[in-house]
């Protein structure tokens, strides 16, 4: 449905997790990160890749924050922190 409100291609990318080559201009949907093997059990591997993704990490998902997820958690031990 994006791409017909936007009038342009806008691929969904389920494995990004070890980056995802953008061209400039080029506008792209990553899965939700719920999905990734790992997330929910705060997989050390799937935070370290996270946090190697991101050049600050902020944390602004407060209403996920409680949760011990790679998301939320483990990339906060890995990642330069705003």
């Amino acid at each position: 449905r994006l791409s017909e409100l936007l009038g342009r291609e806008v691929p969904l990318v389920r494995d990004w997790v070890d980056g995802v080559d953008v061209q400039p201009g080029q506008l792209v949907l990553l899965e939700n990160c719920r999905m990734n093997v790992g997330e929910g059990k705060d997989d050390e591997a799937l935070s370290k890749k996270y946090a190697a993704l991101c050049d600050v990490f902020v944390m602004d998902a407060f209403g996920t924050a409680h949760r011990a997820q790679a998301s939320t958690h483990g990339v906060i031990r890995f990642a330069p922190v705003a």
